[in-house]
């Protein structure tokens, strides 16, 4: 018996974007692409033949730099100012689509003779005129390739051509062993990049949609689908079904407000075409492993989006006859619930699987819109799933009028003064007096001006939480930190960092169920406060401003991470239940500074509803400071100074700009050459993946007699 073969990069690569391809295509920045691709290649794939560019017009080439009008690409509008000759344009466009000359050689050509004309948007070109012989090529498809193993590897000097006849072979590749449209897995590479889009429907203070908003919008959607048939409709409907609703089940059916309960969730939107009755279905593994076996407590919607009905329902065709014996079943141990129905009604005469539904329905609630307020809808909720769990107990279910109570975690009494039960006490020591710190004081060391920091401080006041934004070396945190020894200066207050991460959740910054040492050697869950919340607890003994700077904020998955507190951040004086039932609020002193690398993620993408709860205060490069500091180590920087202002020029995007922090050191140097090999040039080779020659002139012994003599 042999062994297996290992499995080679390629394989893996094909299993990663094989395994995130069903959430992918359900997310809602990958749908629209998806969905645009034909339109997109039938409108501009005839202009960009080779017999068509001859009268190719300039107006028709900016259209399709659009992103409104490509669907697919943005940020090309930005480089095309340039493109102005339409002589020039059409001369070379011509030698690019020609297939008579070697891929390297035309591509080479095309970006060397139009001006604006990058790779990428060369590449889609290709990519529109021949959809299944050229793929796109961009930032994101060889961030992809990199992460995947993928990405080739090329001598120093090789042409953006020769890199992407390489790059465009591993695309094709990959495309063909997933059976994908190169169009399609460009799009996928985005979400395999970048993450899931946040949907603009759902993002702010609907972070976690209400029971009520889930329920009307599919309604609503319902009664849309009916009128009209619409593929944007399903989609959202889709989303709110198989993701949504199925989300806040989770969460709301939790072993703390329900500690007997082990139900899961599942929506269901149709297999292969859209069910004209979806369903949100609650059931048992166990008891009830599919939607035709067993019983399960369902939420069905009209096919006419009349009404949707929370319904213990029997859904097997073979097992109609026991709804009456189960009926009785529930009656007989006392289960009662708000305005019970034994009939519903899902006006679907078309299929079998409302019929069965309608005749599968033991005890039903009707809601219509409006819909009731949202502690009805939990209250409905809870009745019917003690009727479920009374189902799958049987005649062993204990007989009761009255339904089972949700449990609300309490934390307990201290046993001793100033303990939390949930955490060891940790803060017994009197905070210290902060010393002096000016204002002045931390313009001399930051280099930033006085005006400016006042500016952001009047900020912090006004608004509670500020973020220091800015590309890379610009000083973030070293401000942060200094702003912070300013609001708590010659007070009790006190300063923590906390760093995000991609993985930092919820549970890690407010609240989570850890495992804790039980009786025996078992193991209990308990609720545990996370990183802020102890934070809060220890700022709520100090009379003066505590500040917790959370470096790298935009690393993480932010609406995750702050949940409940994206509403307390604004309504400082409010109280509200965590998701474990916790009562909390935020102490009116604390204060929260953040710090946001603009190259890792830029400020345009982060969530809106957070961008309206703190100020952005922006950082650049600031080379008077690197002046000053190095005024005293002799060191010859303006050389220095004058090549990382061409070098930001020629970046362009202010996001992506060099900052000093690299060379604030009294040895400078002796620690240049390798400051620049190591961390320079990688990150130039990185910016300019697609121009070579630009990295080039930026290398090295290119550059030493420059800074060293001016």
């Amino acid at each position: 018996m042999t062994s297996e073969e290992p499995i080679t990069t390629e394989q893996q690569a094909v299993r990663t974007i094989a395994a995130l391809l069903p959430d992918a295509r359900q997310d809602i920045g990958v749908i629209p692409i998806l969905a645009a691709r034909e339109e997109v290649l039938a409108k501009f794939g005839a202009i960009f033949q080779p017999q068509n560019i001859a009268s190719l017009e300039l107006r028709q080439y900016r259209d399709f730099l659009k992103f409104e009008n490509n669907k697919h690409w943005p940020g090309f509008e930005r480089q095309e100012y340039e493109a102005k000759d339409i002589g020039q344009l059409r001369e070379n466009l011509s030698y690019l689509v020609d297939e008579s000359e070697p891929i390297a050689k035309r591509l080479d050509h095309a970006v060397q003779h139009v001006p604006g004309l990058r790779p990428a948007i060369a590449t889609a070109i290709l990519h529109i005129a021949y959809p299944l012989k050229y793929a796109p090529w961009n930032r994101t498809s060889e961030q992809a390739l990199a992460r995947l193993g993928l990405k080739p590897k090329f001598e120093r000097d090789a042409t953006a051509g020769e890199k992407y006849e390489a790059i465009n072979a591993t695309i094709l590749a990959l495309a063909d062993a997933l059976k994908l449209h190169p169009w399609d897995l460009d799009a996928i590479f985005r979400y395999f990049v970048t993450g899931p889009s946040q949907d603009e429907e759902t993002e702010g203070l609907e972070i976690k949609p209400s029971l009520t908003s889930i329920l009307s919008d599919v309604l609503r959607l319902q009664k849309q689908s009916a009128e009209r048939e619409s593929i944007g409709v399903m989609q959202r409907r889709g989303r709110l079904i198989v993701r949504t609703a199925p989300g806040f089940m989770k969460e709301y059916i939790n072993p703390l407000r329900f500690p007997s309960y082990r139900f899961q969730c599942k929506g269901s939107n149709g297999a292969g075409s859209n069910s004209r009755v979806p369903s949100v279905r609650i059931y048992s593994k166990s008891a009830a492993p599919t939607a035709v076996s067993g019983c399960s407590l369902f939420y069905l919607f009209a096919a006419d989006g009349s009404a949707v009905y929370l319904s213990l329902n029997q859904a097997a065709k073979d097992q109609i006859d026991r709804v009456s014996e189960t009926r009785a079943l529930l009656q007989e141990k006392g289960f009662s619930a708000r305005e019970l129905k034994t009939e519903i009604h899902l006006h679907d005469p078309k299929s079998q699987a409302g019929k069965t539904y309608e005749a599968g329905s033991i005890f039903a609630i009707e809601y219509q819109l409006p819909l009731p307020d949202e502690d009805i809808l939990h209250e409905d909720l809870s009745e019917m799933l003690h009727g479920l769990d009374t189902i799958y107990l049987g005649k062993d279910a204990p007989a009761s009028v009255v339904r089972r109570q949700e449990h609300k975690y309490e934390p307990a009494a201290p046993s001793t003064p100033g303990e939390v039960r949930e955490t060891p006490p940790v803060y017994a020591v009197a905070p210290k007096i902060a010393s002096s710190y000016t204002v002045g004081q931390c313009a001399d060391e930051t280099g930033i001006d006085k005006e400016t920091i006042a500016q952001w401080l009047r900020a912090i006041e006004r608004k509670g939480q500020a973020i220091l934004y800015g590309p890379p070396g610009t000083g973030k945190t070293f401000a942060a930190q200094r702003l912070a020894k300013v609001l708590i200066s010659e007070t009790e207050g006190f300063v923590e960092l906390v760093q995000f991460h991609p993985s930092y959740a919820y549970e890690d910054f407010v609240y989570g169920i850890r495992p804790t040492p039980g009786a025996a050697g078992t193991l209990n869950l308990e609720p545990v406060a996370g990183r802020f919340v102890n934070f809060c607890r220890r700022a709520q003994g100090v009379n003066s401003k505590c500040v917790l700077i959370i470096d790298e904020i935009n690393r993480a998955n932010l609406a995750r991470v702050f949940g409940e507190l994206m509403y307390l951040l604004e309504y400082r004086q409010e109280t509200i239940e965590l998701a474990l039932g916790v009562p909390f609020s935020i102490p009116g002193n604390v204060v929260l500074i953040g710090t946001m690398n603009t190259a890792d993620r830029s400020i345009a993408v982060v969530d809106h509803a957070l961008r309206r709860r703190f100020a952005f205060c922006a950082l650049t490069p600031n080379y008077e400071t690197l002046r000053r500091f190095h005024a005293e180590t002799d060191f010859p920087v303006d050389g220095l100074i004058r090549l990382l202002e061409n070098i930001n020029d020629a970046i362009e995007d202010p996001h992506y700009h060099l900052g000093i922090s690299y060379f604030m050191r009294t040895d400078l140097d002796s620690h240049l050459q390798d400051i620049w090999a190591t961390e320079i040039e990688p990150y130039l080779e990185e910016y300019f993946f697609d121009q070579p020659q630009v990295v080039t002139s930026y290398r090295w012994p290119q550059i030493q007699s420059q800074i060293l003599h001016g």
